[in-house]
């Protein structure tokens, strides 16, 4: 079947509003079109394809602000802990959150360049203490 690109562009572009799509993935399944032919009208980093995602963008701004939005008036404590969450800084969040970790490291690694043999004879010492 032949598709035209210019009008599949356009019913992208009219879709993502409608239906407050959030990924490409999810966009694709509105159109007439499989995925092998919306990617072949719109190849990565194509003009059309960053105009689709810059649209799918402010579909998730507005959708994240509409649910913002909820969550304040929200009587449900764990909507309004998930709000605060969201607009918290570290400090606040880590206190917060019961299951919060941070992990640093320090560790440096070590390259040790070993010839054919090395490399033998070391398996064979590795292999002998299992």
């Amino acid at each position: 079947m032949s598709y035209d690109k210019e009008k599949i562009f356009k019913e992208c572009l009219e879709i993502i509003p409608i239906e407050k799509i959030i990924n490409v993935k999810d966009l694709v399944c509105f159109l007439p079109c499989c995925r092998k032919t919306f990617y072949n009208f719109f190849p990565e980093n194509s003009p059309s394809l960053l105009t689709i995602k810059e649209a799918i963008n402010d579909s998730k701004v507005i959708t994240k602000s509409n649910l913002r939005k909820n969550w304040e008036l929200s009587d449900a404590p764990a909507l309004q802990i998930a709000l605060y969450k969201t607009i918290a800084t570290d400090e606040e969040r880590e206190k917060l959150n019961t299951t919060y970790q941070k992990t640093e490291t320090t560790a440096k690694i070590q390259v040790v360049e070993m010839t054919k043999e090395e490399r033998k004879e070391r398996l064979k010492i590795l292999k002998s203490k299992l």
